[in-house]
């Protein structure tokens, strides 16, 4: 009967240990999943993602960053004019899938560069 009552209660102890480990990545992978919004600065021409390829990437500078970085995204509400360098306010946001959202809120500056 001890025996028995052991192995009961050792049981009992994996299967709350393995259901607190499920709600803990579960409450972590919705923390990841949380609509951020930033201002970012894109440079006024776009230039290729990689040499292998044609396709076109902003210049994006993100908010605290020192230098530009090579982004491949669509960004709703936006339309790039060569020529021009922005200052805009976006919503980032991320999907369970892994499309990662980009939508602009407001365009703060459009400069013109020489």
């Amino acid at each position: 009967m001890r025996k028995l009552i052991t192995v009961l209660f050792v049981i009992s102890t994996l299967l709350f240990a393995c259901k607190s480990s499920k709600e803990t990545s579960s409450s972590t992978s919705k923390k990841e999943l949380v609509k951020t919004t930033e201002k970012w600065i894109i440079a006024s021409t776009q230039v290729k993602c990689d040499e292998s390829s044609e396709a076109l990437c902003y210049q994006v500078k993100k908010t605290g960053a020192m230098d530009y970085e090579k982004l491949n995204v669509l960004i709703e509400n936006f339309i790039f004019e060569p020529g021009y360098k922005y200052q805009i306010e976006l919503n980032i946001i991320p999907s369970k899938k892994g499309n990662t959202r980009y939508e602009m809120l407001k365009q703060i500056h459009k400069v013109a560069v020489n």
